[in-house]
């Protein structure tokens, strides 16, 4: 096997069964290539070879402040509309390069990680928008406590469907038979026009006899 010098500056992989090979491009910098079907393609477009294979030389790394929205994308583990979306809409404004790329710093990934927190506490992205037009979430105190608001209310019903569950498990009696399945469905259907809505549920609790020998 023949094996060609490389220069310090420029490692060259080795590749299992075949030999090392190393490529710079006209201004001295070292590129990626790949090679497919035989054809090695460079950034001049002047070399070949005779065996196909993927060989990554030195890849250009960017800097840790400044991602491209696919970047920014795969790191958040979300699909690149999703930013371009959260964009239209007023929450992120990312810079622009000349050519017209979006550009994301430092500040937007700490923005990104807001957003997705916010979601997961439940605000909508109109409220999120508000929230984040000021230099300080908490300055939107009113916004704020009508949330914890609504958020006793999702957890009051959150806490009755886990009841509901529990019992479902724990209940001894056929679904037909369970006294607390009946009422709870009876409360859900709404009343005839005319009619008062007191179904006449009592405290949901089964009070069938249970029989035992």
């Amino acid at each position: 096997m023949t094996t060609m010098t490389t220069s310090a500056a420029v490692p060259s992989p080795q590749l299992q069964g075949s030999p090392r090979r190393n490529h710079r491009s006209k201004n001295g910098v070292a590129v990626q290539f790949q090679q497919h079907a035989g054809v090695e393609h460079t950034s001049d477009g002047d070399r070949r070879l005779d065996h196909a294979a993927t060989v990554p030389l030195n890849v250009r790394m960017k800097s840790s402040e400044e991602l491209a929205i696919g970047e920014l994308a795969e790191r958040f583990g979300l699909p690149t509309h999703v930013l371009r979306y959260w964009e239209s809409r007023g929450l992120l404004a990312p810079a622009r390069r000349a050519g017209g790329q979006r550009t994301y710093e430092r500040a937007d990934l700490e923005r990104v990680a807001l957003i997705l927190m916010g979601k997961e506490a439940g605000f909508t992205l109109e409220e999120l928008r508000t929230l984040l037009s000021s230099p300080s979430p908490m300055d939107h105190r009113d916004l704020l406590r009508r949330h914890v608001e609504e958020l006793e209310r999702r957890i009051s019903r959150a806490r009755a469907a886990k009841e509901l569950v529990e019992h479902a498990l724990a209940c001894p009696h056929t679904f037909a038979e369970c006294e607390h399945a009946r009422q709870r469905i009876a409360a859900r259907i709404p009343p005839a026009p005319g009619q008062s809505s007191d179904t006449g549920a009592t405290d949901g609790v089964c009070r069938t006899t249970i029989t035992t020998h």
